[in-house]
């Protein structure tokens, strides 16, 4: 028989076989198998995994799956002649988490005039993605929006925040729209004559 010079081949599939977030990231913990083979050889002694370009290799006894995190899982097989395989990689990105946000309670302003609305946002793992208001506003990172009434009252605003795995939080707040007239801003008061 001839010596096995060939190093087996290893192959990694994952459970979702698609990605269940946007823009490549999971919203949900995937699976990956890795699976070898070592055709016409000596047969494939192990499997071998780590994270990152450092660190040890550890043995691969099952799927693995991911929590959160960018996760760079390497790979390789090794044969029963002692041939290595040239290691593999693939990435996955993982956020589980939806964006923390909050807004004021209320915000004032005056009919006719635009009203300066702002939310805070973050996302410490995908990052902040579409922000969409319910007065009409909506795009990418958009956490400040100026918005006009017309009428005084008060005005409930939603906001709905997203960061760019797809993970969404909603908060609300009111808006008090007064009427300069009623409060007298802006009106001229008549000289009375003594």
């Amino acid at each position: 028989m001839p010596a096995d010079t060939i190093p087996p081949v290893t192959s990694a599939s994952r459970d979702p076989a698609w990605t269940t977030g946007k823009w490549g990231w999971d919203v949900a913990p995937p699976t990956w198998t890795l699976t070898a083979t070592d055709e016409d050889g000596s047969g494939v002694a192990r499997i071998e995994y780590r994270f990152g370009d450092g660190g040890d290799w550890l043995a691969y006894g099952g799927p693995i799956t991911l929590g959160e995190g960018v996760w760079h899982l390497w790979y390789h097989a090794i044969d029963n002649a002692g041939n290595v395989e040239s290691p593999q990689m693939v990435a996955t990105l993982v956020d589980l988490t939806a964006p923390t946000a909050s807004i004021a309670d209320s915000f004032q302003g005056f009919a006719g005039e635009p009203v300066t609305l702002s939310v805070q946002a973050s996302d410490g793992t995908s990052g902040i993605g579409i922000v969409t208001w319910s007065t009409g506003g909506s795009g990418d990172g958009l956490t400040q929006i100026a918005h006009t009434w017309d009428e005084p009252g008060a005005y409930a605003v939603s906001v709905q925040v997203q960061d760019r795995a797809g993970n969404t939080t909603g908060v609300s707040t009111t808006v008090y729209i007064e009427s300069r007239e009623d409060t007298g801003e802006g009106s001229e008061q008549a000289d009375i004559e003594p």
